[in-house]
């Protein structure tokens, strides 16, 4: 123990080095991260606005191939298309806003628009819950089967499931919130 005090002076040094490399490298991850997701983003845009001004994105089936060669998703992963209908959408404040070289694309705007449109209320019809957490999505699936069927007694069973993981949920919450009541003071403290 007294060995510990006498070598403070290299060992303070020490952890402070340890604690700012990996604090820079977990930057660097984030960053990296980040950066793909807009690239593949940006290559999505590109490829739309490409595919809708020579024709080869004729029908939704067209767009989601697209979607998923940029994303590499898998059969299973497509099924919910996770994040298409956002991408979309930002295609279309993009495309009406003349943003991202979009202009330099030879098509008519209004149909481009209606287009866009269509597929976005396409994959909101067949994903409709794409947007939803995993567990949550696959339960309200699950119930929408089960009212179609009329089976009654296994949709109230899943939906005692589905309010026992929002309840989940909620605590998880409210204890994180509990938890950055403290983190931030300590932090400041800690700095």
């Amino acid at each position: 123990m007294l060995d510990i005090f006498e070598n403070i002076d290299k060992i303070i040094p020490t952890i402070a080095l340890i604690y700012a490399v990996t604090f820079f490298f977990f930057l660097k991850f984030i960053r990296e991260r980040k950066s793909k997701k807009k690239d593949r983003k940006k290559k999505f845009f590109s490829a739309l606005s490409e595919g809708l001004a020579t024709g080869a994105i004729e029908d939704f089936e067209d767009l989601i191939n697209v979607y998923q060669g940029i994303n590499e998703l898998t059969n299973e992963e497509l099924k919910y298309r996770p994040g298409l209908t956002k991408w979309l959408r930002e295609y279309l404040v993009d495309l009406i806003n003349n943003e991202d070289g979009i202009a330099e694309y030879d098509f008519d705007l209004v149909k481009t628009k209606n287009k866009i449109n269509s597929f976005i209320n396409q994959n909101s019809q067949e994903s409709p819950f794409a947007d939803l957490p995993e567990i949550e999505r696959s339960l309200i699936d699950d119930i929408s089967t089960f009212v179609k069927t009329d089976n009654d007694e296994e949709a109230f069973r899943k939906l005692n499931e589905l309010s026992g993981v929002i309840q989940t949920r909620e605590n998880d919450i409210n204890r994180l919130k509990s938890y950055n009541r403290w983190s931030i003071p300590l932090a400041v403290i800690g700095i």
